[in-house]
């Protein structure tokens, strides 16, 4: 599945504000910039198949990376609902595909499906394969100005929000190796071999502070920490009749520096470095049909998104 272009809602949601704060200034801000990390999930630990006799393995026994270094541009809405509060509506977009190279990894493949004398820990099968992606973060905050006495130079924020990313992953031309085998000759795979969806929500509480360093320079810093990241994610391997779904719950942080530059009394530029980690665990459950017999079995999820980013940007006051 591919993510579509802005939706309706996000059109509605904004214009639906706007209207209803014609009488106030707002600020709209766009920046572009390069984005990189990855998305990773790893499997391994609890296993229980479909007649319910659970046992344990390595973990990881499997790992998928996949990076997510694209350039990215973003547009946010900074509407004021009154002179404490206001409201904030953003959306990143990715605007090149070509991601870098997915890594996948299996460790003890040999010793638990072939030889019980093999090494359990020796890294059996790794690929890399071309990536391409697609991904969308939307996001939805409020904050409330807030004053405390010897403080008076800068401007502080309390609030929260939520956001939610969705990356659609397609990778392929595969270059498979088996480290643990010297003898054993790589393998190509021409053409898509994984498509991989993630999904993830976060609820959280976050905080924003300016510091006026003169009338025309000003540093600014963002902190969001949720106690919550929901997590969903779909794996479909193409070239075999299995597909991989996983639910995995944990925790995530951000955070934001900007040095910004005021060109007049209602228009900035700015430079800005961000910084994002979420880690969640769960289970993952893997359906096959790959040898004329269909299964399904549950298995420990771990999924770790780490992203950082530069960008440039303008901010303008309507």
């Amino acid at each position: 599945m591919r993510i579509g272009k802005p939706s309706v809602v996000f059109t509605g949601l904004c214009s639906l504000i706007f209207f209803s704060n014609t009488a106030r200034a707002f600020d709209v801000e766009a920046a572009y910039g390069q984005r990189d990390g990855e998305v990773a999930y790893q499997i391994g630990g609890s296993v229980t198949p479909s007649n319910g006799e659970s046992y344990r393995i390595r973990f990881p026994i499997s790992e998928l990376r996949f990076p997510i270094n694209t350039k990215v541009a973003n547009i946010v809405l900074f509407l004021p609902l009154d002179d404490r509060w206001t409201l904030t509506v953003a959306v990143v977009e990715t605007v090149s595909s070509n991601s870098g190279k997915m890594i996948d990894s299996d460790w003890g493949i040999k010793y638990y499906l072939a030889d019980p004398n093999a090494m359990r820990d020796s890294l059996d099968i790794y690929s890399e394969s071309q990536l391409q992606m697609n991904g969308r973060d939307f996001s939805l905050e409020a904050f409330k100005k807030v004053s405390f006495v010897g403080y008076e130079d800068w401007n502080i924020e309390l609030g929260g929000g939520a956001l939610q990313q969705k990356y659609d992953f397609t990778a392929g031309n595969t270059l498979e190796e088996y480290p643990s085998t010297p003898t054993a000759s790589p393998i190509y795979i021409a053409g898509e071999t994984i498509k991989y969806e993630y999904q993830s929500k976060m609820l959280y509480v976050a905080f924003k502070t300016t510091r006026h360093l003169s009338e025309k320079y000003h540093l600014s810093f963002y902190g969001a920490y949720s106690p919550k990241v929901i997590i969903s994610d779909f794996d479909n391997h193409l070239l075999r009749d299995k597909t991989a779904t996983g639910s995995s719950e944990g925790w995530g942080g951000q955070y934001k520096a900007a040095f910004i530059r005021s060109l007049s009394k209602n228009s900035e530029i700015f430079v800005q470095a961000r910084y994002q980690k979420t880690v969640a665990n769960g289970i993952q459950t893997q359906r096959s049909n790959e040898t004329g017999v269909y299964t399904e079995t549950d298995i420990g999820l771990r999924n770790i998104n780490v992203q950082k980013s530069l960008s440039v940007g303008a901010s303008i006051e309507f």
